[in-house]
């Protein structure tokens, strides 16, 4: 009963579409994050395991998840104030009180929205309020209770990190010049 994505992968397209499970370790290993990160959170693991998702081969908190956990663990209700406009203006300010001071962050829609397929944003006012929301409630964490959000990544961060990736790989040698390898030394 744990989601597909911590049991395996989805490949092929339409009706070539077809699961392809995890050897029985991985499984495990997916599993035993999930319990670890709900023991850490004093949360129910399977409650944990359902508000989760791999996403290039990370694993991934729901918003909603990290909006819990923050009034769970911290007792920290976060109040949600959201401007007049709409679109991508629509802005949403996060508030909450640590130490008895207030602390704030703001974002909009432009700035937070993911893309590309399975995105949730752009469905309208109410929709993008949800997730300016949880957006907002994983970014005030971020900023102000860091030890909370140590390791937990969620799906937009992880979306917004692939768009930043750039390629590493370093280039072929020149033409003419053979590439070496040095072999290890021998142990006496």
């Amino acid at each position: 009963l744990i989601p597909d994505s911590l049991a395996g992968v989805y490949v092929g397209t339409g009706q070539n579409r077809k699961f392809e499970a995890f050897p029985p370790e991985v499984v495990q290993a997916n599993c035993f994050l999930i319990v670890n990160q709900s023991v850490r959170w004093g949360l129910d693991p399977f409650a944990v395991a359902q508000s989760t998702s791999v996403v290039r081969g990370k694993l991934c908190y729901e918003g909603k998840l990290v909006a819990g956990v923050i009034s769970a663990k911290l007792g920290i209700d976060l109040d949600y104030d959201f401007n007049d406009k709409g679109g991508d203006d629509l802005e949403v300010t996060v508030t909450g009180v640590v130490g008895g001071r207030s602390k704030v962050v703001k974002g909009t829609v432009k700035e937070w929205k993911t893309t590309g397929d399975g995105s949730p944003w752009g469905k309208g006012n109410e929709s993008n309020k949800r997730m300016l929301r949880y957006r907002g409630a994983r970014e005030w964490a971020r900023a102000y209770t860091p030890a909370l959000m140590l390791g937990v990544y969620t799906q937009d961060e992880m979306l917004d990190a692939a768009d930043r990736a750039r390629d590493i790989t370093p280039p072929p040698p020149p033409a003419g010049i053979e590439q070496q390898t040095i072999a290890p030394k021998e142990e006496k």
